[in-house]
């Protein structure tokens, strides 16, 4: 898709609002709670086609991250760019105090894994002791 279609498209789906405001995707979201548009070949995210549109290229180590929090946002000046350690770090795992079964993330029973995830370690010795019986 040439850029200026590009930018044409994200701005027909997008509602526009003033600079400090939410501007939702006006097309499909997904599951997951994010716009969803068509860069003519297939379904890409909302607020990528949105960053391709206003800066350019997103770098493969990268992620674009929403400030305000709000995944069907396209607003350009509510995104930026982090790598997914980053991301992870301030949106995922790494915010968390305790894992998903309720064992705290601690200095004694937390690690980080070979791909950057933070683990439970305790979680990863019930998976262990199960395996092993």
């Amino acid at each position: 898709m040439r850029i200026f279609n590009l930018i044409e498209y994200v701005g027909t789906h997008t509602e526009i609002r003033s600079e400090s405001e939410c501007w939702p995707w006006l097309l499909s979201v997904g599951s997951h709670g994010y716009g969803q548009g068509w860069d003519g070949t297939t379904v890409v995210l909302a607020h990528r086609l949105t960053w391709l549109a206003h800066f350019g290229i997103i770098p493969d180590d990268m992620t674009i991250d929403h400030l305000c929090r709000v995944r069907r946002c396209c607003n350009p000046s509510h995104l930026r760019l982090l790598t997914n350690e980053e991301n992870g770090r301030l949106n995922g795992n790494f915010v968390k105090t305790h894992c998903k079964r309720g064992h705290e993330f601690d200095s004694d029973n937390t690690y980080v894994d070979n791909k950057g995830h933070r683990r439970c370690r305790e979680c990863s010795r019930q998976k262990a002791w199960k395996v092993a019986s």
